[in-house]
Parts: structure tokens; C-alpha cells; sequence
């Protein structure tokens, strides 16, 4: 009878934590359309431009363990509703804000805000539905990431053609607020836990300072060049912290990242494989935008809709998964997946090289969408169930910091190559989406960084083809269809850009 009672309940904490992750990433792919607007008007450098999102994704991502083990340790509610209120508040700054580094400010807190939300949604969903109700309340939540990766570059477009990008972030403030005021009454009934004890502030610490290093020399050397001290201290810093981070790791009681983890032949070969894979998904999506805009003088709107088949194609990818593996060995599926999605980037490339404004390149994107979106759930569901017993945590804390990190850094090579030949000038002509002030040879110096960019994009997807066949060929198990896996169900989807 308890079960029952909390039913309902539970449908109604289900509704405030859909439309807040509905929320967290409609704002990651709207800004992804938005950028070029942005930019102009706060006119932002090259180098503001790129960290206007890389900002956001290094701040989630770094975060996301170490938000996980907070909420472990204190009151998930409070945790919840202390999210809500930093996001809200930050949304509402970012359509204020007058400069780019107030942007910039504003951005990281509310990736901030989104890792305490992300890290505390699917264990309020499991504190609060019975076993029976389980898969169906997880595949609502997660539904809402579907939703903003469909909806989010149309409905970017539309407001930011038709009241400007500060509406991006003022529309979500009414609707945070609305979410806040459900969660404070709803989210009472909450089971409360026994403090887990305190986390790997350390690590995290670490982790941080390593991505911050990496992020910033691979953002910063198109324009400062390789050998500049700055770009060589970043990679220096990162290099020096990697093992540091495997030692503090090794010592505390709840590391943030479980080297010991690596051990497991499975495990590294699907960590790996879904890190690689991962790469393209949201970057690809986030430099196309800005090729039709800031090349071909599409305006945010007419961007919007080209993009949109790729973000179709990435849902349809993830729901057909389950329904593949039941006839076709998943890991096979992994190796056609990135086989198909590499096929796709040749398209892209190719269509590139040829000028072509639409038709090739959109379906080259559809191709790598539909690939990259069917492998995730994939390579998910086989790195939880190579967990050893009782470690299903760490894993799902390290398969997530993998995966969006490999979003993030995706992200800043793309950004950084499509501008590699570029002037500081050129470069700002572009992120701003002033295509019509582009000359000839800034035109094809521009063209040859997409060229670069998408090519290394598909080296990484090939890297991923061969962590996959490797993956397939040290297969133990025999085939479980993906549904099969709750686990995966209750972990954070890949971060928005």
C-alpha cells in the first residue's frame, strides 16, 4: 500500500524533474543556433566566442561527479530546488548581461546549477517509483532530452529571429520559476538517505584544473599558435595532472574517478569506444550551425532548419537501439554504427569541398546522427554491465564524465580548427555570422578549416570503429537487448552543448 500511495506523488515529482531537464536542454541547443547573434552583439572575440559555450560544458562536466557525491551526502530536495534557483537566476543574468565576460560568468554558473540538477534527477525518480514503475518513469525523463534535441535548433531559431537571443533566456525564467514553486510543495515526500560521507573534493579539484588546461590550449592555438607559452602550459598542465588525478584517485574513499575500474579488459574497450563515438554528437551539430551561418549567410532561423534533420535523426538512432538488438549482436551494432557514421563525415567533408549550401551536407548529417544516436544506449548499456558488484556507481560516474567529455573536447578542437587559418579578424567575421563581409580568401581560408575540422572529427570516429571492433571481438556475453539494462536508465543522458 505505501507503493501505491506514493504513485502518485510520484508522477507529479516525475512532471517537475521532465520539464526541468526539458529545460536545462532546450538552453544548450538554442544557444548552439544562437552563437553567431551573441556574438555580434556583444561583440565578442574568437576566442569569447568559443568558451561562450565551452564554458558551460567544462563547468557540467567537471562537476557532474562531485554534484553526484554531494547529493549523496545532504538533502537531494534542497540540493534540487538550490539548482533550480542558481539556474533561474542565471538564465535571467544572461539575457541582462551587457558584455561578453558577464556572459561568460553567467554561463559557467549555469552549468554549474545544471550538474547539481542532472546529478540528482534519476535518483529522485528511483527514490520515488516502485520497481514496477520504474522503466516507464525513466523513459519519460529521458524522453525530455529527446524532446530538446528535436525542438531545441528550431525553437532557437524562432526566438532568435524573432525577439533576439536575449529571449532565449528570459523565456526560461517564467518557467524555472514555475518549476521551483512545483518542486518546493512536490518534492517534500522524498525519501531521506544516510549521509554517504564526504566525496573526492580533491579529485575533483584535479579533474577541473586538467580539462580547464586542455580546454583552453586547444581553444587558444589556432590564434596564439602551437608553440605559444600559454597553449603549451594548458597541455603541460594537463599532462602533469592526468597522473596526479590517478593517485588521488587511488587514496580516497570515494574517488571521483575509479582507476581501479580499468582493470576490466570490457569495461576499457566500451569506456573507450563510447568516449570516442560520443565526440561528433553535439559538436558536429554546433559547427554546421555555424558553417550556414557564418559562411553562407543563413540567418539563425533558416540554420535552425537545416540542422534539425541531424537532430532528428540522433533521436530515431536512440530509440531504434532496442529494437535492433534483438535481432543483431549489439556490439556488431556498434562497429555498424560508427562504420556508417564515418561514412556519413565523408559526405560532410566531400559536400564541403564541393560548395554545396545544403542538399549532400544535411544528409551527411542525418547519417551521422542517426549512427551516433544508436550507438550511445549501446555502448551504455554494455559499460554498466561490465561494473563489478556494487561499483555501478562509479561506472556510471565515470561512463558520464567520459562521454561529455568527449563532447566538450570535440567541441573545442572543432571550433578551433574550423578558425586555424584564419586571421583574428576573419575569425570574428565569422563567429559573428557576417558572411557577407567575407572576401575570397577568407572565404576559402575558412572552408579549409571545415574541411580540417570535419576530417579530424572523423579520425575520432574512426579511432571509435576500431575500439569497436575491438570491443566485438573480446565479446563474453551472450546478446542482451539494451532495454534489458535498467541501469542505463538511471544515469545523465549526454550533456547539451
Amino acid at each position: 500500500m505505501a507503493a501505491q500511495r506514493a504513485v502518485p506523488a510520484g508522477w507529479a515529482v516525475l512532471a517537475v524533474v521532465f520539464v526541468t531537464t526539458v529545460l536545462i536542454s532546450l538552453n544548450g541547443t538554442m544557444l548552439s543556433i544562437a552563437l553567431p547573434a551573441v556574438v555580434d552583439d556583444l561583440d565578442a572575440s574568437a576566442t569569447e566566442a568559443t568558451w561562450i559555450l565551452l564554458g558551460y560544458m567544462l563547468v557540467n562536466t567537471s562537476l557532474m561527479v562531485p554534484m553526484g557525491q554531494v547529493a549523496d551526502s545532504v538533502d537531494r530536495r534542497r540540493m534540487f530546488l538550490a539548482g533550480l534557483v542558481l539556474y533561474t537566476g542565471a538564465a535571467l543574468g544572461l539575457g541582462l548581461a551587457p558584455s561578453a565576460e558577464l556572459f561568460l560568468a553567467a554561463r559557467a554558473i549555469q552549468g554549474l546549477a545544471a550538474a547539481m540538477l542532472l546529478a540528482n534527477t534519476a535518483a529522485i525518480i528511483a527514490a520515488v517509483f516502485p520497481p514496477q514503475l520504474m522503466n516507464r518513469a525513466m523513459g519519460i525523463y529521458l524522453s525530455g532530452f529527446s524532446i530538446a534535441q528535436v525542438a531545441g535548433p528550431s525553437v532557437g531559431g524562432l526566438i532568435t529571429a524573432w525577439a533576439g537571443w536575449r529571449w532565449l533566456f528570459w523565456a526560461t525564467v517564467p518557467i524555472g520559476l514555475l518549476a521551483l514553486g512545483a518542486g518546493w510543495r512536490v518534492l517534500r515526500g522524498i525519501p531521506r538517505r544516510p549521509a554517504a560521507g564526504r566525496g573526492d573534493v580533491l579529485g575533483s579539484l584535479v579533474l577541473f584544473v586538467a580539462l580547464t588546461g586542455l580546454l583552453f590550449a586547444l581553444s587558444s592555438a589556432s590564434q596564439r599558435g602551437w608553440s605559444d607559452p600559454v597553449v603549451i602550459g594548458g597541455f603541460t598542465a594537463f599532462v602533469t595532472l592526468v597522473p596526479v588525478l590517478a593517485v588521488v584517485s587511488r587514496r580516497a574513499r570515494r574517488p571521483a574517478i575509479d582507476v581501479t575500474l580499468f582493470r576490466s579488459r570490457d569495461f576499457t574497450l566500451s569506456l573507450t569506444a563510447g568516449f570516442l563515438l560520443a565526440m561528433p554528437r553535439m559538436s558536429v551539430m554546433v559547427v554546421a550551425a555555424l558553417y550556414f551561418q557564418g559562411l553562407e549567410g543563413d540567418t539563425a532561423l533558416e540554420a535552425a532548419l537545416k540542422v534539425t534533420p541531424f537532430a532528428v535523426a540522433l533521436t530515431v538512432g536512440s530509440l531504434l537501439a532496442d529494437v535492433l538488438t534483438r535481432w543483431v549482436e549489439e556490439r556488431l551494432l556498434v562497429v555498424l554504427g560508427a562504420a556508417g557514421s564515418l561514412v556519413g563525415m565523408a559526405v560532410v567533408v566531400l559536400a564541403v569541398i564541393a560548395g554545396d549550401r545544403a542538399g549532400w551536407l544535411i544528409v551527411g548529417l542525418t547519417v551521422i546522427g542517426l549512427g551516433t544516436g544508436l550507438l550511445h544506449p549501446i555502448t551504455s548499456s554494455i559499460v554498466m554491465r561490465s561494473a563489478p558488484p556494487g561499483a555501478a556507481g562509479s561506472v556510471n560516474a565515470l561512463r558520464v564524465t567520459a562521454q561529455s567529455g568527449g563532447t566538450t573536447l570535440s567541441t573545442a578542437v572543432g571550433l578551433s580548427l574550423v578558425v586555424s587559418g584564419a586571421s583574428p579578424h576573419t575569425a570574428q567575421l565569422f563567429f559573428s555570422g557576417q558572411a557577407g563581409a567575407l572576401d575570397a580568401a577568407q572565404f576559402a581560408e575558412l572552408t579549409g578549416g571545415y574541411v580540417l575540422a570535419f576530417a579530424v572529427l572523423g579520425g575520432m570516429l574512426l579511432l571509435g570503429l576500431v575500439a569497436g571492433i575491438a570491443l566485438l571481438r573480446s565479446r563474453r556475453r551472450p546478446p542482451r537487448s539494451v532495454g534489458a539494462a535498467p541501469s542505463v536508465a538511471a544515469v545523465a543522458p549526454p550533456g547539451p552543448a
